[in-house]
């Protein structure tokens, strides 16, 4: 191994070359190639400057197990992270999440300096209440809440708002403000897609809901076309030119 590197000394320009290894300007590495693990020499030798470091250790910090609220479809956390590279999003990005959830999918973008909204229309998991998704607990806590996982991660400056919101109607914004949307919309299989609707009417039903006490908007079935149709409408209405919108899409592979 040591000729290697004598080797590759020798065609380097090295005379000139200071070496500071306490702050180095540049750090170069030998990497050799071995396509037998039972060879005693390498198939080759590639001579590399580091350009930059890995952040594979978000994968670990931000791990779902650990994290305080979590849903039956929050995102690994290495997937939103890669989407939130994909949809290039830096500092004082304002991005948006219209099926937000426990917000997996903004908390990447708000570790990387985006300040991040979101609206579900699910008012169970808007709130934090009910059934918990964890493995042997029954109820959700009073200390679980989308703001308490920005809190555990130390961004929740950057967490703007959670509106409990129908995706489907595009009034909230009139104009194009957003510089990504990250997505996950619901497939119809761990979570059923809804939008605001009325249901068709049912012969119990003897008292109109104008004269109920409380009031929830009732709520239909929301197709997977129509689910993606109008998630386009509104990166169209409200997404800044040059913006990006991502968003997981349902695929059945043949076998």
């Amino acid at each position: 191994m040591s000729e290697n590197y004598e080797d590759v000394a020798a065609v380097l320009p090295l005379n000139n070359a200071p070496v500071d290894l306490e702050n180095p300007c540049n750090t170069f590495t030998i990497l050799e190639e071995y396509a037998d693990a039972h060879k005693s020499e390498p198939d080759r030798l590639v001579f590399c400057r580091l350009i930059g470091h890995g952040q594979y250790k978000l994968k670990s910090q931000y791990d779902i197990k650990k994290r305080r609220y979590i849903g039956n479809t929050t995102m690994d956390p290495e997937l939103a992270f890669i989407q939130s590279n994909i949809s290039s999003v830096k500092n004082d990005d304002l991005v948006l999440d219209p099926f937000v959830g426990t917000g997996g999918l903004i908390l990447p973008a708000a570790h990387f300096g985006a300040y991040v909204v979101g609206t579900e229309i699910n008012y169970q998991i808007a709130k934090a209440i009910g059934k918990s998704s964890r493995h042997d607990v029954e109820m959700r806590s009073d200390e679980e809440s989308v703001l308490a996982n920005f809190e555990q991660y130390g961004t929740q400056r950057h967490y703007l708002c959670g509106l409990l919101a129908d995706a489907s109607w595009h009034d909230l914004w009139a104009r194009p403000l957003f510089d990504a949307i990250v997505t996950d919309p619901p497939y119809g299989i761990r979570e059923k897609g809804r939008k605001i609707g009325k249901k068709p009417r049912k012969d119990h039903w003897t008292l109109p809901s104008a004269e109920h006490h409380y009031h929830f908007p009732e709520k239909q079935p929301y197709t997977l076309e129509k689910t993606f149709t109008d998630l386009c409408d509104l990166a169209a209405k409200i997404l800044l030119v040059g913006a990006k919108l991502s968003f997981w899409f349902p695929v059945v592979l043949e076998r």
